[in-house]
């Protein structure tokens, strides 16, 4: 859980690098707002043989606190990140798209991040950062 919050912080404090090219328009199904998807992540993390029993018996309570505080917004050009009443953007490149899965780039201090982003059957999202391995676990759904 430290780790998102490293994260959302890194995205916060970015500084990204424009490129001279036209930016490719990401899917639309990424685009939008979402957030965490309780229900499924639950039963991810659950199923993982990598998470520990104690992690387990905590995660549900931090789930729920980080539903109510924490979202994604995903544009034309930047990913929104969204803390409780804090707001940060970030800008982005694209760098590929295949069928079911986006992978995006910034300049994070001095560091190129990658963000994958996966359409996941029967709907939602999973997001992964080269900057963290904290996210694995989470699945993300479009708000209503």
């Amino acid at each position: 859980m430290r780790q998102l919050l490293c994260l959302t912080l890194c995205l916060a404090a970015c500084t990204v690098a424009t490129h001279g090219h036209t930016q490719t328009a990401v899917p639309g199904w990424l685009k939008g707002t979402w957030v965490i998807d309780y229900d499924r992540t639950l039963e991810n993390v659950q199923s993982s043989s990598t998470i520990s029993v104690k992690e387990a018996a905590t995660l549900p309570g931090q789930l729920k606190l980080l539903r109510g505080l924490l979202k994604l917004q995903i544009t034309d050009r930047q990913v929104v990140t969204f803390r409780g009443d804090r707001k940060e953007s970030v800008a982005y490149q694209v760098e590929e798209i295949n069928k079911n899965t986006v992978l995006l780039t910034a300049n994070a201090r001095g560091r190129q991040v990658i963000l994958t982003f996966t359409l996941r059957p029967g709907g939602g999202m999973h997001m992964g950062s080269s900057a963290t391995d904290d996210m694995d676990y989470f699945l993300w759904k479009k708000a209503r």
